[in-house]
């Protein structure tokens, strides 16, 4: 099964609701901008969740809440901690159509590889160095999402 099209959207996600920071003084842009130990621009103020953007990205699933919230309680704690991420599975639970995905997805420079058939879909997406750095797999092809996964570089 050949699949021709002109571009894909995906309307899933969140956005995060970033005015009191603002009015706050702290730095946002897509989030509220921390650093590794999710310390914003304003001295003992923190943010994590879906609100936080680290290092450019808005990571709003729940293993990069739970593995920030980690890190968060050690540095609190008195041991300060940057967070880091491992490549993470995001499941979108559409009873139709069930998607996993993992890695960069998007932008200009990507190179995909797709597979589609009555199954399902396996799309990987490349980078210029020809380095498999994200995935989307639907139906009954999600059962390749963590082998595929493994194959991923980290994401911070």
């Amino acid at each position: 099964m050949t699949l021709v099209v002109d571009e894909v959207i995906s309307a899933v996600g969140l956005r995060p609701r970033t005015q009191l920071a603002k009015d706050a003084g702290l730095a946002v842009n897509r989030g509220i901008i921390v650093d590794r130990q999710m310390q914003t621009s304003a001295p003992d103020v923190y943010a994590l969740g879906d609100c936080a953007e680290i290092e450019g990205k808005v990571l709003s699933y729940l293993q990069p809440i739970l593995l920030s919230a980690n890190a968060l309680a050690k540095t609190l704690a008195g041991q300060p901690t940057n967070v880091s991420f491992p490549p993470m599975l995001v499941r979108v639970k559409t009873p139709l159509l069930p998607i996993q995905l993992s890695g960069i997805t998007t932008g200009d420079s990507l190179r995909w590889e797709i597979h589609a058939d009555k199954d399902g879909l396996v799309a990987k997406a490349y980078n210029v160095l020809n380095k498999m750095i994200g995935f989307v797999v639907t139906q009954d092809h999600m059962k390749d999402a963590f082998p595929l996964l493994r194959e991923l570089p980290p994401v911070l």
